[in-house]
This record gives structure tokens, sequence and C-alpha cells, in this order.
């Protein structure tokens, strides 16, 4: 059994949301056929570490990947 923490994509007419960074983003992403280099935005919804710990990890991703395109960074200042 496999347990781990939730981020969710949300895609809406070609904007793409990350909700939270947990587990290893850019690989759960990429698993399902989304580019982590094309996200368009990510939410942060509060500071508690299990919706936090990946971001970093997120961002090495897209600076190893060469990301140019601007990234929207979201929270409610918690």
């Amino acid at each position: 059994m496999q347990s781990g923490n939730l981020s969710i994509v949300i895609e809406h007419e070609g904007f793409s949301l990350l909700v939270d960074a947990s587990g290893s983003p850019g690989q759960a992403l990429r698993s399902f056929g989304i580019d982590p280099l094309e996200l368009d935005a990510v939410l942060i919804t509060h500071g508690h570490c299990d919706h936090t710990y990946a971001f970093p990890s997120l961002i090495q991703d897209m600076v190893i990947g060469n990301r140019r395109k601007p990234l929207r960074i979201l929270g409610n200042g918690y």
C-alpha cells in the first residue's frame, strides 16, 4: 500500500494550477502527462509542511528543465 500527501492540478481553458506541493511533484505531474515546465501557477493553501515541503524540489526541477515561462506563486499569507 502506498500513501502520500495530496496535490491537485486544475486545468481550465489552457491554464494549469498546481494546488500544494507534496511528494515528488515534477515526477508526479509527468506521470499524468503534465509538463511541469508548462504550469501557470502554484497555490500553497497554507504553511503546514505537508503542503509545502516539495515546493523547492518543484522549483529545482524547473531550473534544471530551463523553464523560461513566468510562474505565479499564490498563497494566503500563512
